[in-house]
């Protein structure tokens, strides 16, 4: 199962439009796939001196499951400051935290396939936001697909359904999906 993320949380996001069609784009392919809203789950402001968040919440356990039983990774992000969003990166942080997990923190994404995006209205595509988040996951061990697919002006990328309409970036995504499951498969 290939599990999605979207930094972006906003219901507009592009970033959410994004990882939803690559979930459609999983499942035309037969791969099982799971967008997860990570607005959904209540993940506190990690505070390693916050004595009273000393264990994980149940919510941060869920998330942690949903990494252990997925075979790879999509995720997706704006670019927040030249980084990854704050609830991204909060939650991969809760999730993979020796606090909370101190026996085999990083298992459930170690040697698993991570592919990352990222939509961002500008004409860069929230390239530095991926480059942050490829460091960081490779960090933890997962294993990067060889390129990232960045919309640059995703504003224009799609319908007023929010179905990606651009043919270019429909066949960078394709290809990057596809490379994700045939990793995932191994």
């Amino acid at each position: 199962m290939i599990l999605i993320l979207s930094g972006g949380v906003h219901a507009d996001s592009t970033n959410k439009m994004l990882a939803l069609h690559v979930e459609q784009l999983c499942k035309k392919q037969n791969t099982p796939a799971e967008f997860i809203e990570l607005a959904s789950f209540d993940i506190p402001l990690l505070n390693p001196a916050n004595k009273d968040l000393s264990s994980p919440t149940q919510d941060v356990v869920k998330l942690r499951e949903k990494f252990e039983k997925a075979t790879g990774f999509y995720i997706t992000t704006p670019e927040y400051n030249g980084g990854i969003t704050p609830v991204l990166s909060n939650a991969l942080n809760s999730v993979f935290n020796f606090v909370y997990f101190p026996k085999n923190t990083m298992d459930p994404i170690i040697n698993k396939p991570a592919l990352t995006g990222s939509a961002s209205p500008s004409i860069y595509g929230a390239t530095k936001a991926c480059s942050i988040l490829n460091s960081q996951l490779l960090h933890m061990g997962a294993i990067l697909c060889p390129f990232s697919v960045s919309l640059s002006k995703s504003h224009e990328m799609f319908d007023q359904d929010g179905k990606l309409s651009n043919p270019e970036a429909e066949k960078r995504l394709k290809q990057g999906v596809e490379t994700l499951i045939n990793l995932a498969a191994r």
